[in-house]
């Protein structure tokens, strides 16, 4: 799923590293900071971010409170599904955080184990489906709410 054609390895670790300090300069002094061992793995692994797998894992284990739904035993299906959603985009492209919000499993199973409430649902899907900036600030919103279960842990 994650294997590269060998003549597009070169321009990917260009992109890559062209990118790599601002990733740096806006997740330095945090927990996501990206690590020196995770350097090599960020060709292969393209693209997921190895710091997107690690807040995904912690948003997943905090959505799926009670261990029942899942979740964190389905991130490969989550990985999947988010590399064929950036398969036709340009390179350079990442999977964003908030693609957990819209995962079709992890979302169904948030509403159904009412960690996220059909009204917030409702506003922020509302947002995403006019598009433009309305959708924007919609994924911001979806965002905004994954963050909020992971300190309401």
């Amino acid at each position: 799923m994650l294997r590269k054609k060998p003549e597009y390895v070169p321009l990917l670790g260009t992109t890559i590293d062209a990118a790599v300090g601002e990733v740096d300069r806006q997740l330095g002094g945090t927990r996501y900071a990206s690590r020196a061992e995770e350097k090599p793995k960020l060709v292969p692994d393209y693209p997921v971010l190895p710091n997107r797998w690690r807040l995904w894992s912690e948003m997943l284990r905090a959505v799926d409170r009670a261990g029942k739904s899942g979740l964190v035993r389905s991130q490969l299906g989550l990985i999947h599904g988010g590399v064929r959603s950036c398969a036709t985009r340009p390179v350079g492209n990442v999977i964003g955080a908030d693609y957990l919000f819209f995962d079709d499993k992890a979302h169904v199973d948030m509403l159904m184990s009412r960690v996220l409430l059909r009204e917030v649902d409702a506003f922020i899907q509302g947002m995403v489906s006019e598009g433009g900036d309305a959708a924007t600030k919609g994924r911001l919103c979806a965002l905004i709410f994954l963050i909020s279960q992971m300190s309401s842990r």
